[in-house]
């Protein structure tokens, strides 16, 4: 890295000028056409999808070796 010493030539970083990157909610700056009502399709969606039915589900640990998946023993073929 050399941090302690200069560097041979100067590459010019202090002369980079910061852009002035504004936020903004308009999709068409991005060159896309904006969807009509997109917050109430997503609060319908939401609606759709959610359900308070939901059940919680108790799991169990798998009882395997993972040795024996993730890495397998070749097998060894018969001399002829």
């Amino acid at each position: 890295m050399q941090l302690d010493k200069e560097d041979a030539k100067d590459l010019g970083y202090d002369k980079i000028v910061i852009q002035p990157f504004q936020p903004s909610t308009d999709p068409t700056i991005l060159g896309i056409r904006p969807i009509p009502n997109i917050r109430q399709r997503i609060a319908d969606k939401i609606k759709q999808y959610m359900n308070e039915d939901i059940q919680d589900i108790r799991f169990e640990d798998a009882d395997f070796n993972e040795d024996d998946i993730f890495n397998p023993k070749k097998v060894e073929e018969p001399e002829p």
